[in-house]
């Protein structure tokens, strides 16, 4: 594991993964400690499946309260609000598009934008380990423990997996500007086919995956550089226009790219206050 991390917000920590939990394991998220006051921390959506696994006392997600538990935060293609006060002790781990399946051989059709409490089922977080991680004293503690269990959960992938896996690569590699036709023909699969097993492994169609990844890449961008105008990223991440950049990244995250970075310009400003 990467000991050193990154300090999201006031009380939450973010972990990366070790090498072998890399390829797979987009980051891990600690939020900890008493809150005094009532905040509210934005999860955008990146392609990607999320656990929640909530150690202390109740947070609210999207206006549901979460008690003690573990929490299914299924493929998302819209925002999630976490708010948080009082005491808190959560951990949230984000695996990479396409490889939750990896782990837990769950068919993710049907968890499109879903949150859901698993309810300690065995095969995905059993009750004797939530309660080993309610004794850990330190943010290593739990991730070292977390980590060592996904590791004894990954599996190998079989040639379906392989398929999406292999398409996954393409897809990244092209910057999300790709003919999926086109793509399914060279690989020498139905669409339909392709579709249907997107829906099962990653949670969503290639089509939605592929527009969210590039909106989340323009997002990035619009946190880590302000020298860049919103032109700019439009072209550089491949829309059309900036009617097309407005419209898709709206669809997403509710605002337009410039309300975005207002906002994150003002969170960075009272962070370092």
């Amino acid at each position: 594991m990467n000991i050193g991390c990154i300090q999201d917000c006031k009380g939450c920590r973010k972990y990366f993964p070790g090498k072998l939990l890399s390829p797979y394991i987009n980051s891990f998220q600690v939020f900890s400690g008493g809150f005094e006051f009532y905040r509210v921390i934005d999860l955008y959506p990146d392609g990607g499946i999320g656990l929640i696994v909530n150690l202390g006392e109740s947070v609210t997600i999207n206006e549901k309260v979460l008690g003690k538990g573990v929490y299914f935060d299924g493929a998302n293609s819209r925002n999630v609000s976490l708010c948080i006060d009082g005491k808190v002790n959560l951990i949230r781990i984000r695996f990479n598009p396409g490889m939750f399946y990896l782990f837990f051989k769950m068919n993710l059709s049907n968890y499109h934008n879903v949150l859901d409490n698993l309810c300690f089922t065995n095969n995905i977080f059993p009750r004797n380990f939530f309660k080993f991680l309610e004794f850990c004293d330190s943010d290593i503690q739990k991730i070292t423990a977390v980590e060592t269990w996904l590791t004894y959960n990954l599996s190998d992938p079989d040639n379906n997996i392989l398929l999406v896996l292999s398409i996954l690569k393409h897809i990244n590699s092209n910057q999300y500007d790709i003919k999926l036709q086109a793509l399914a023909e060279d690989m020498g699969v139905e669409i339909r086919r392709l579709q249907r097993l997107f829906r099962k492994v990653v949670g969503m169609t290639p089509k939605k995956l592929v527009k969210l990844l590039r909106a989340d890449n323009a997002r990035r961008m619009l946190d880590a550089n302000d020298s860049l105008s919103c032109l700019d990223i439009t072209y550089r991440c491949g829309y059309y226009d900036q009617a097309h950049f407005n419209r898709e990244f709206k669809g997403f995250y509710e605002i337009t790219p410039s309300e975005y970075r207002k906002r994150a310009v003002e969170k960075r400003s009272n962070y370092i206050a």
